[in-house]
């Protein structure tokens, strides 16, 4: 399998959005958007700075977690297991991040041996994919900016009528 082959090409489903009220929209962007500046941001730091395998591949079933996670996030399940995430998308893949079944998505994340480029590389490439900036808390330049994304977001909920209020446990798990 070549590098190429293990980069996924992110296209976020904001196309179904149009079936779904403004309010679950909004809300589900909103929570997908905090998990990317806060815990992928994280991730990827922890995989730069990561040396040792054992830690890398820990990272990268982490990384398949979040990914699932954000994924059901925006089709609105809920009652998924976080103990069962990593299973659940080996099995089952993506459809709202991308659309990549169980066997591309561990042919990504969890390739033998696991590099390291190549999981940064796809979380780069996934933050690139959504539409506007999602800024980057961890760099000293990046507070002001995940301020005013927060207040966008607080507005946006606000006209759309959209409770975010679960974000609230979000930062304070943080």
């Amino acid at each position: 399998m070549t590098d190429q082959t293990r980069l996924i090409d992110w296209n976020p489903n904001l196309g179904n959005s149009l079936a779904i009220p403004a309010q679950d929209f909004v809300k589900r962007h909103v929570i997908v958007r905090w998990k990317i500046m806060t815990e992928l941001r994280a991730l990827i730091e922890d995989l730069e700075g990561a040396e040792d395998h054992d830690l890398v591949e820990t990272l990268s079933i982490k990384l398949v977690e979040l990914l699932v996670e954000m994924d059901l996030d925006l089709q609105g399940a809920e009652g998924i297991d976080k103990d069962h995430l990593h299973a659940f998308g080996m099995q089952f893949g993506l459809t709202q991040l991308a659309h990549i079944d169980g066997q591309r998505l561990a042919e990504a994340f969890r390739q033998d041996p696991i590099e390291k480029a190549i999981l940064l590389e796809n979380c780069n490439r996934l933050i690139i994919a959504l539409p506007g900036d999602i800024p980057d808390p961890l760099q000293p330049d990046g507070q002001s900016d995940t301020l005013r994304a927060m207040r966008s977001w607080s507005k946006l909920a606000a006209s759309t009528d959209a409770d975010i209020s679960a974000l609230n446990e979000l930062i304070r798990a943080l």
